[in-house]
């Protein structure tokens, strides 16, 4: 869940990286940042339901925000953007779901 206003209520908080990287050690590039507190669901792409995590998708969470994106890392690279600088990968089209599509 996103809201709408958190980048302007609410500073910085993690980045989200290009799949299967790592910036501090394979220099992978940030795909996203997010803003303000973080809660992390699962989705059904079938249903478009928001549903519970199972124990290993929160183990997986909890991972990526503690080693690959820890506190800091959305400052970090909101810093390190510049203006004019390319937007993050657009790739998402490929990835919506068809109960999703035209909303």
């Amino acid at each position: 869940m996103v809201n709408d206003d958190g980048a302007s209520k609410f500073g910085p908080n993690r980045a989200i990286y290009a799949t299967g990287t790592r910036r501090a050690s394979a220099g992978g590039e940030p795909y996203a940042i997010l803003y303000g507190p973080i809660v992390a669901l699962g989705f059904d792409p079938d249903t478009c339901e928001s549903v519970s995590l199972t124990d290993g998708q929160a183990r997986a969470v909890i991972e990526y925000f503690t080693e690959t994106s820890p506190a800091g890392s959305g400052l970090a690279e909101s810093m390190r953007l510049e203006p004019g600088a390319p937007p993050f990968p657009d790739d998402r089209a490929d990835t919506v779901p068809p109960c999703a599509r035209g909303l």
